[in-house]
């Protein structure tokens, strides 16, 4: 079992290395370094708290979901404007993309399967084994 910790180990700082990798951590330091980015997805982040809050609540405030949640649409849509943050979304679409084509990878040197009936949902829930 040492064997495969040292090798996934290793397979951590081959992604730490990866270009995908440090893109997506410099624009995200770059987002943080600006003070507009920087509030906006604060208040981004706060907002989205407040709606999950508000889902998970026994009796949710209807009025309350309602202003948090177009609140948090009108961040979003600020969020999307900023070139920065569209950047940063670029590098970190473009990182998960290579974490799935890693983990597709591995799942078939582990099982033998192979593309995307092996991720578990395609879409289709009738052999959904909860998964997803």
């Amino acid at each position: 079992m040492q064997e495969v910790f040292q090798r996934a180990s290793a397979l951590g700082e081959a992604i730490q290395r990866s270009d995908e990798y440090r893109a997506m951590r410099a624009s995200e330091a770059a987002v943080m370094a600006d003070p507009e980015a920087a509030r906006a997805m604060g208040e981004f982040l706060e907002r989205k708290s407040q709606v999950e809050a508000q889902l998970s609540a026994e009796q949710p405030d209807h009025a309350a979901l309602a202003e948090h949640s177009q609140a948090l649409q009108g961040l979003q849509d600020a969020l999307g404007a900023m070139e920065l943050v569209r950047q940063m979304s670029q590098a970190r679409a473009a990182f998960t993309e290579m974490m799935r084509q890693v983990n597709q990878v591995l799942r078939f040197m582990v099982t033998g399967e192979m593309g995307e009936e092996a991720e578990g949902c395609g879409g289709n829930c009738g052999g959904c084994s909860g998964g997803c």
